[in-house]
């Protein structure tokens, strides 16, 4: 059976886990600093927390001020920075804009959809604006089937434009995952495949680390444990046979692993999902740069609050923070589901 909080130990030991995020100024280059307070996309990844814990005021806030914060430093973003942020920007009103709509609050809903869909509509770059698309098939499937299919569709055709291989292995990927989501079970089959083979034919190590990596998080968030296994084996041998690792496969490492647990916990494999949550944690403490670990440790937070650890999830929040007025602290987290369900 899945875990509750009537379970004995928890999914996540984090008993030991630093509270105090790291020094604002401190980016992990020499001579280097960040600017105080919470970057753009780390608020936005803060919204996807806090929509999974169904706190969508808190989400709703956490995203929009996320906006507000691009919308001083536009002028100096690249095309393709902007693109990326929109695309989670969809993600996120997409999934706001499900969870009012299971709410029966449908025009709320409608709403946020619309706003969704105007940002997927702007995205340039292919390659964010075919997951664009497709993440919002996902969530239209279960109510305008017609229109999701439409979606798909467009999604599939956009990534077509795709040109790097890495790229490619990631957008087709993450289509199979939400096809998956849709119930497409066969046409899942059928984008993973592709994935998986342009994986194999890169020919930087550095290039086919990343590309299994993300394509283990993609199985494993699709529910296909077995695929996401195996791949995250391949990812270790190849580490441990000395090859060059870039920076970042440690967090694509720490999500995979904390997918698979989400995974794992869902089908009530208790005792190997703790394994792999602990797995994620340890990958996420490793990382040097302070943006990439709280990146990570929100991943982990949101599959941990939706595994049903929602005190351990709190405080993996914090570790990523500081968020000003924003909930973090267990305490802080039911107060504001409880202020929300009063409304």
């Amino acid at each position: 059976m899945p875990w509750t909080s009537a379970n004995v130990a928890p999914l996540l030991d984090v008993s030991k886990l630093a509270l105090a995020p790291p020094a604002a100024g401190a980016s992990g280059v020499a001579g280097e600093t960040r600017p105080a307070g919470p970057a753009p996309q780390l608020l936005a990844d803060l919204a996807r927390y806090q929509t999974e814990t169904g706190d969508l005021t808190a989400a709703i806030r956490s995203v929009d001020r996320a906006s507000e914060l691009l919308g001083a430093k536009r002028g100096s973003m690249s095309d393709s920075d902007l693109d990326a942020f929109n695309r989670a920007q969809v993600e996120i009103r997409t999934d706001i804009a499900r969870q009012f709509r299971q709410r029966q609050e449908l025009a709320t809903a409608q709403t946020h959809l619309l706003r969704a869909t105007h940002l997927a509509n702007s995205i340039k770059t292919p390659y964010e604006r075919s997951q664009a698309l497709s993440s919002l098939a996902r969530t239209l499937y279960d109510g305008q089937t017609s229109t999701a299919r439409d979606y798909f569709n467009r999604a599939i055709e956009t990534a077509q434009l795709v040109k790097e291989p890495v790229e490619q292995v990631i957008v087709l990927s993450a289509i199979a995952r939400d096809l998956t989501g849709a119930s497409h079970i066969e046409q899942t089959q059928d984008w993973f495949g592709q994935a998986a083979s342009i994986a194999t034919t890169l020919q930087k190590p550095e290039d086919r680390l990343i590309a299994r990596a993300v394509l283990a998080k993609h199985r494993a968030e699709a529910g296909d444990t077995a695929a996401a296994k195996t791949l995250l084996s391949e990812i270790i041998r190849e580490v441990e046979s000395g090859v060059k690792t870039p920076p970042e496969l440690g967090q694509h490492q720490a999500e995979a692993f904390s997918a698979l647990a989400l995974s794992q916990a869902t089908h009530g494999e208790i005792d190997t999902a703790r394994t792999d949550f602990a797995a994620a944690l340890h990958q996420a403490q490793a990382l040097a740069d302070p943006e990439m670990r709280a990146e990570t440790l929100l991943y982990l937070a949101q599959d941990i609050a939706a595994a049903g650890d929602q005190e351990a999830a709190a405080k993996l929040v914090a570790a990523a923070g500081p968020w000003d007025d924003s909930p973090t602290t267990p305490e802080a987290v039911k107060k504001s589901l409880l202020d929300e369900a009063k409304r």
